[in-house]
């Protein structure tokens, strides 16, 4: 995940110290653009996007239902209106509250879950020590990050450990994240991660991303559920670490935090230009 959060040129990594040039990817070029986005336009392969899908809706049944990983997020509560509204697939979800979910936040999860009759587990496991041992504060009161620790990678580990845990307790073999990004860019672009669980298989897919669900579509379904934005800092929708990091990691890191995974959605056409100029003037504005 660090490598896709944080490619650098060259010229910039030499700058950095030794340790801090192994959290980061350095841009390669090939014909003139950037690998990732070489790689994205040579294995893309519509086919196997479709088959990956078809794979997913024709596994998913009452027997093995969906384990949707449900942040309290925009995104992964679209993924909750499409697996039960629109493709009717039955689903169960679960919450992970690291300590930084607002309750409003749960409780709107739960209340959407409930409308949609989806059984919601909540696993409370706070993150708040890790958080104390990244950061301190300055005599000014402002954090200051000790090693620029990625809080969104952290708790993404956390989430998959406790999805697998409740996926052999409620014989899912498909666990479904509401991102907007593919999960691989080789030997084809993929939808899907593929693990064998003491020798089961179990799959994980990116279902905004393989439904092809862009930012015009996600907002006339958050407007259909009712969604109220939270208005939390950062590029989040749900948790209150980025807001609260965000400054300190990227003075520790002299880069942008949100940079890599907001250029990976544009990669995946989650945007149209307008939208993406929006957001990469919004992180540049940042940047300076």
């Amino acid at each position: 995940m660090l490598d896709d959060y944080f490619p650098v040129s060259a010229a910039y990594a030499e700058t950095l110290s030794t340790k801090a040039q192994q959290r980061i990817t350095v841009v390669k070029l090939k014909e003139g653009v950037c690998l990732a986005c070489h790689l994205y336009e040579t294995h893309y392969d519509r086919r196997m996007l479709l088959a990956e899908r078809q794979l997913f809706l024709d596994e998913v049944t009452p027997q093995n239902p969906a384990l949707l990983a449900l942040s309290g997020g925009k995104d992964s509560l679209t993924a909750l209106y499409l697996l039960a509204d629109v493709l009717k697939l039955p689903t169960r979800a679960f919450l992970y509250q690291n300590g930084f979910i607002p309750a409003e936040i749960i409780v709107q999860a739960q209340n959407l879950c409930d409308r949609y009759g989806v059984a919601l587990t909540v696993v409370e496991e706070s993150l708040v020590p890790a958080f104390e041992q990244e950061y301190t504060r300055d005599n000014d009161g402002k954090l200051q990050a000790r090693t620029g620790l990625d809080f969104c990678r952290l708790c993404s580990t956390q989430v998959h450990r406790v999805g697998l845990e409740l996926s052999a307790q409620y014989n899912s073999r498909w666990m479904v994240f509401g991102n907007k990004v593919y999960t691989e860019l080789e030997p084809y672009v993929s939808s899907i991660k593929m693990a064998d669980i003491n020798g089961h298989r179990h799959h994980s897919i990116n279902l905004l991303y393989t439904l092809g669900i862009q930012s015009a579509h996600q907002s006339h379904i958050l407007k259909e559920m009712g969604w109220k934005d939270p208005g939390l800092a950062g590029y989040t929708s749900n948790c209150l670490i980025p807001g609260l990091v965000a400054e300190a990691r990227e003075k520790k890191l002299q880069m942008h935090a949100d940079q890599g995974y907001i250029e990976r959605e544009l990669r995946s056409g989650a945007y149209n230009r307008q939208e993406a100029l929006q957001l990469l003037n919004k992180t540049a504005s940042h940047d300076s």
